[in-house]
């Protein structure tokens, strides 16, 4: 095995060491350097607190295990790892245990040199702001690839990086998402001795994580440490992940754990003497009644509510990459479905699991009925009378479409006004390892309708299709697959190094910039083409019929 450099940083030395080579004649060697500190231990006094600066060490750091995986329920995320390829470069990865103790990043890097000068990509990961972690995307055939360095940080999630007590006390929330600023800061600090440039940061994420860039361009506190960003379906639109403030889920929180106190010092004293486990396994209560805790208007980091934000002018006027899948509601998130949307939905049942996502177009609904048979005859005319699954797909259609599509025809239209190019993509690759026997092996089917779903993306935007590693459960990927991870990551790199996706490594395809009007687009599988006017007759319905009633 390849030796790995050592590499100072403002705290320390650190080392790691070399990844598996990825599946391509072109890979360089990457080094993978991880469980790097990039904040002191949020534990004890510091549970709930901003971050704060860790501590020098004297010794070469050993950075080779994976780091800690943030506090949470654990089982959240193993309800959709059957769904999900899970593949890390060692085996002793599968081994990374729950710990509070978990503000780590790792970086991933091919020319750990100050000379090479090459852009920097920093991954947010999602989980819905209640459960992810950094060990789940690795950056072996990312970097091995192409010229970049990536960062993966940890950041806190649940109660323990989103406790809100209002904005005009001491814990007005939001500490998860000052961990990623924290590491922002860190990367600005020290990334130059790893390779990249500090001048030159693309900021990325998927779900949660993509609404946590939506938030970076909007946060005072943001500006000026990453010159991109990209989103994979997440905006400020996501249900849930953004509010006003925590106070529904706070009341039942606390009365789960038996806290009466008022005063929020007395409340968070109590909280900082709990067990870790305890205070996350109260957290996931409101679960039931799709209440979590999540970003807030804390009058720091985020000033003012995000659409009086933008009102304001103050999205960063960055390049950015906006986009979502087309079968993002029909097939992980199906597993809070009851077994008869497998069989197939009556009309009632379809139209009462619409009914659901209504309320979320806007804050009062008086003429709900008219906005049912709307949603409806809207939609009903896509499927045959004769599909049995008619009523499954219909609620599914709706529901991606209110959380991802029409978000982010909303945020590519919002960046764009900025005067920046901005650039939209919508990604309807089947993937075989969720259908066919031949690839699927020990990964969960999916419906036969869902193309593709909710976090499909990413296994192409890491390049899994072409990882050595140990899989958690086995699954195959065709040649298709491969070529368009291949393809995909290009114009990722692309856009990162030089904030235009075609510019730079040769592409197929010219993905246009978008432009309101048509509605262009990258209409992301294999083969690539470009497609324009998405959703166009419901981006209307839902974004200005409906909220009119």
């Amino acid at each position: 095995m390849t030796e790995c450099p050592i590499v100072e940083t403002v705290y320390g030395k650190v080392k790691g060491r070399a990844c598996p080579l990825a599946k391509a004649q072109e890979a360089k060697q990457v080094f993978r350097y991880s469980r790097i500190p990039f904040a002191k231990p949020p534990v004890g006094d510091l549970r709930f607190e901003p971050p704060e600066k860790c501590d020098s060490w004297d010794s070469v750091k050993e950075c080779t295990k994976p780091e800690p995986i943030p506090m949470q329920v654990h089982e959240l995320g193993h309800q959709f790892s059957s769904y999900l390829p899970d593949i890390r470069e060692f085996e002793s990865d599968m081994d990374a245990s729950v710990n509070e103790d978990c503000l780590y990043l790792r970086v991933y890097t091919a020319s750990p040199s100050n000379a090479a000068n090459m852009p920097v990509m920093v991954w947010f990961y999602g989980g819905g702001f209640q459960f992810g972690e950094s060990g789940f995307y690795p950056g072996q055939v990312l970097c091995g690839l192409h010229d970049v360095v990536l960062v993966v940080p940890n950041y806190r999630v649940n109660v323990f990086g989103f406790l809100s007590l209002g904005k005009a006390t001491s814990y007005s929330g939001n500490v998860g998402m000052l961990d990623q600023l924290m590491a922002l800061r860190w990367v600005q600090d020290n990334i130059k001795n790893f390779g990249g440039n500090s001048d030159n940061v693309t900021i990325f994420g998927e779900s949660a994580g993509a609404t946590s860039v939506a938030l970076h361009l909007l946060s005072p506190l943001s500006k000026g440490l990453f010159h991109k960003a990209i989103q994979h379906s997440g905006t400020v639109r996501l249900p849930g992940l953004v509010k006003e403030d925590n106070s529904v889920v706070l009341k039942m929180f606390l009365q789960h754990l038996k806290i009466a106190e008022t005063d929020p010092e007395a409340i968070v004293q109590k909280l900082k003497s709990l067990p870790a486990q305890e205070v996350a396994e109260a957290a996931v209560k409101g679960l039931a009644k799709m209440q979590t805790f999540g970003a807030v208007v804390d009058g720091k980091f985020l000033p003012k509510p995000p659409e009086n934000l933008l009102k304001d002018g103050a999205a960063a006027t960055v390049p950015s990459i906006v986009g979502c899948n087309n079968s993002e509601t029909s097939g992980m998130l199906t597993i809070y479905n009851p077994p008869q949307f497998f069989e197939g939905f009556s009309e009632e049942e379809g139209s009462r699991m619409c009914k659901m996502w209504i309320p979320l177009l806007c804050r009062q609904v008086d003429q709900f009925d008219e906005a049912v048979g709307l949603v409806k005859s809207s939609y009903a005319k896509d499927f045959s009378a004769n599909d049995k699954l008619r009523w499954s797909k219909i609620p599914c259609q709706f529901q991606r479409d209110v959380f991802f599509t029409v978000p982010a025809l909303e945020q590519v239209r919002n960046q764009s006004r900025t005067g920046q190019p901005s650039y939209l993509y919508f990604m309807t690759q089947r993937m075989k390892c969720h259908h066919d026997a031949d690839f699927l092996m020990e990964m969960k089917k999916k419906p036969d309708f869902c193309e593709c779903d909710h976090s499909d993306d990413f296994v192409y935007t890491f390049g899994k299709p072409l990882m050595n590693g140990k899989m958690s459960k086995k699954c195959k990927f065709s040649s298709d697959e491969v070529a368009l991870s291949k393809a995909w990551m290009t114009y990722l790199l692309n856009f990162a190094t030089t904030g235009n996706p075609n510019k730079g490594k040769k592409v197929d395809v010219e993905w246009p910039q978008y432009d309101f009007d048509s509605q262009r687009h990258l209409n992301v599988r294999f083969p690539l083409a470009v497609s324009d006017h998405l959703i166009r007759d419901r981006y209307k319905l839902l974004n200005k019929t409906l909220p009119a009633l």
